[in-house]
């Protein structure tokens, strides 16, 4: 009988993905799911191509105790290793915008000091070795959201106060407006 003593041909076909997963070097779809900022009302800001300014920017933007959250493929190594120093003590599960290839994935406290490292690091790289996804947490609520930065817009949760992404927006030289997300 198939599947005896293994948990049947449920199990069987999860065993088979993880599998493949690790075969081809990508993110299973159980595996993708995490913390989003989710339908609703947002700032949507126009994209910067500056990371700098805007690591130096954030800790004026978000609470203290956020951590951000960089995704990519080409992270550089100067960067993962600065990050992998400072990582955050406590992290959430953010939803991955990349499924292939398995992107690497770092979670920093949002310092000035952090964020000032960060941003004198990203001068020497080009975007892509910074990241393709940027997101800033607190606990289990995503405060912003930039997939595939910097070439799109990102998402600011309404949990932010107006005066401060018009701040960050002024910094930054950008434009931002209220928008919604749909489910």
């Amino acid at each position: 009988m198939l599947g005896t003593g293994c948990g049947g041909l449920g199990d069987i076909m999860a065993r088979l993905s993880r599998v493949l997963a690790n075969l081809l070097n990508y993110v299973p779809a159980e595996e993708r799911h995490g913390i989003e900022l989710g339908p609703g009302p947002h700032w949507e800001v126009s994209s910067t191509k500056d990371y700098r300014e805007f690591f130096r920017a954030l800790p004026d933007l978000v609470p203290e105790g956020s951590v951000l959250y960089l995704e990519g493929c080409a992270l550089a190594r100067e960067i993962r290793l600065y990050a992998y120093t400072r990582a955050a003590r406590e992290t959430s599960k953010v939803a991955m915008g990349t499924i292939w290839p398995r992107p690497k994935v770092l979670h920093i406290p949002v310092t000035r000091e952090n964020l000032a490292g960060l941003a004198q690091l990203a001068e020497h790289h080009a975007e892509p070795e910074v990241a393709d996804h940027v997101h800033v947490y607190k606990g289990d609520e995503v405060l912003l959201e930039w997939y595939d930065a910097p070439d799109h817009p990102l998402s600011i949760s309404t949990e932010i106060p107006e005066d401060k992404v018009m701040q960050f927006c002024a910094r930054l030289g950008v434009t931002y407006t209220k928008a919604e997300r749909r489910a």
